[in-house]
C-alpha cells in the first residue's frame, strides 16, 4: 500500500503552469525535503495535497486509496489523516493560545474528554504553556509560528505537509522542531514532506525531492546526493539581510532540457 500516490498532477494559475504532469510515489513512511527555489510549485503542491485547491488534472492517492471526489476536492474521510502548515499564519489572533488549540482539536474531530490533554502536551512541545490564556496578537512571530508548529501534530496526521516550517525560528527552536519531526516520523510512522530553502536540513531526510518549473527534476537519498555535486549547480539570491531569499539547485548537464520546457510553456 502507497502512502501517497501522484500521477501527471497539473495546474495552473490562469496562463501560468504551476504543475506539469508532476509524478510522485512515497510506499514507506518517510521523512522527505521538498527543494526548490521560489515559484518551482512546492506551495501549490503542499495546497493540492491538503485540500486548499482542486485538482486540475491527475490523480492522488492517499493510503492506498484514490483521495479525491467527483469535483477534484479531498475526500472528507482522508482529512483527518492529514497534517499541513504554510507560512502564512493560520491562528485567530484574537483569542488565547489555549482557545486557538481547542477550536482546532473540535475541527479536527478529537476526542472531547482527552481535549485538555492534547492541548496541554501541545502547548508544553511549542514551549508556550506559561502563555496559554494570553492571545495570540501579542505573541512575537517566532512564538507564533511554535505554536502552529506543533499544532500540526496534535491529531497524530499519518501525513504531513510541511511549507518551509524552520521561517521565523530561532538556529535553536529550528534545531528542537527538526528533532520533534525526525521522532514523530518514526514513532507515528507518518510520511513528512517538508519544503525548504536550507540544503544543511536535507540531510536530515530520508529522501530529497528537487522541483523546478513545476516538475521533479530528482528523487533520490541524500547520501547519494551528496555524492554527485560535481553534477548540480546552486543558483542563490539573497535579501538585503544576507538570508537566503531563493535558491535554485538542478543538474546541470539537464539545463537545455529544462528550458526547453519553459520555452515550450510561454508559446503554449
Amino acid at each position: 500500500m502507497s502512502m501517497l500516490g501522484i500521477k501527471n498532477l497539473s495546474y495552473s494559475y490562469k496562463n501560468k503552469t504551476a504543475l506539469s504532469a508532476l509524478n510522485l510515489i512515497f510506499n514507506e513512511p518517510a521523512l522527505v525535503g521538498i527543494f526548490g527555489h521560489n515559484g518551482c510549485g512546492k506551495s501549490t503542491l503542499f495546497k493540492i495535497l491538503s485540500g486548499l485547491f482542486r485538482v486540475d488534472s491527475g490523480e492522488l492517492y492517499f493510503l492506498g486509496q484514490p483521495a479525491t471526489d467527483a469535483r477534484g476536492c479531498i475526500k472528507t474521510s482522508l482529512r483527518p489523516h492529514i497534517g499541513a502548515l504554510f507560512q502564512e499564519p493560520s491562528s485567530d489572533a484574537m483569542l488565547t493560545l489555549r482557545d486557538n488549540m481547542r477550536y482546532f482539536s473540535m475541527m479536527m474531530g478529537l476526542d472531547k474528554k482527552n481535549e485538555a490533554f492534547h492541548v496541554s502536551e501541545t502547548l508544553e512541545l511549542a514551549n508556550l504553556s506559561l502563555l496559554a490564556d494570553r492571545r495570540v496578537k501579542t505573541l512575537s512571530s517566532g512564538m507564533r509560528r511554535r505554536l502552529e508548529l506543533y499544532r500540526t501534530f496534535m491529531h497524530k496526521p499519518q501525513l504531513v505537509f510541511l511549507d518551509e516550517p524552520s521561517a521565523g525560528l530561532d538556529t535553536s527552536e529550528s534545531g528542537k522542531f527538526l528533532s520533534f519531526v525526525k521522532d514523530y516520523q518514526k514513532r507515528e510512522r507518518a510520511l513528512v514532506l517538508m519544503a525548504t530553502h536550507h540544503p544543511h536540513e536535507l540531510e536530515h531526510c530520508d529522501e530529497v525531492v528537487m522541483m523546478s518549473a513545476g516538475a521533479v527534476i530528482e528523487h533520490e537519498r541524500p547520501g547519494i546526493l551528496r555524492n554527485e555535486l560535481d553534477h548540480w549547480r546552486y543558483e542563490v539570491e539573497l535579501d538585503p539581510q544576507g538570508d537566503i531569499r531563493a535558491l535554485a539547485f538542478m543538474r546541470a548537464d539537464l539545463g537545455d532540457a529544462y528550458a526547453a520546457i519553459l520555452e515550450r510553456e510561454h508559446h503554449a
